[in-house]
């Protein structure tokens, strides 16, 4: 569970169910918070995009859960920190199944190989895991 920041305004306890739309990863973290490398663009169930931030761990646990990215939906639980960044706590199957990070040497290896594992899967961004230089 990701537990950074102090400006925390909102939690969910209750699951989130999200229609995915888009998988993204800096396999190095974002520039604004180094603890958050991964994104999940998706419809909430009151019709609103958002984009949930996660950790390296928990995309790693996502790719390992089914060694896939197929995820048309998931059900997830986050907090809002300075009142406009979604931070995802838990991510669950569309059955309450939780989805649980992979940490260590797992984690590692799966960003350093994170552009070849997302390669032609239909919700990750064409640019996942990739660094600014590899995408011009």
């Amino acid at each position: 569970m990701f537990t950074g920041g102090n400006n925390t305004h909102e939690n969910t306890t209750e699951k989130m169910h999200i229609n995915v739309k888009e998988l993204d990863f800096d396999r190095y973290g974002y520039l604004f918070d180094r603890n958050l490398y991964g994104t999940i663009t998706g419809i909430d169930t009151n019709g609103t995009n958002h984009t949930y931030y996660m950790t390296k761990d928990q995309m790693a646990g996502l790719y390992y859960h089914n060694n896939d990215f197929q995820y048309p939906e998931l059900l997830i639980t986050y907090h809002i920190r300075n009142n406009d960044t979604y931070i995802i706590d838990h991510i669950y199957t569309t059955n309450g199944e939780e989805i649980k990070p992979v940490t260590g040497q797992e984690s590692d290896e799966f960003a350093a190989h994170s552009v070849q594992l997302a390669k032609g899967k239909q919700y990750c961004n064409s640019e996942f895991g990739m660094t600014v230089e590899e995408t011009t």
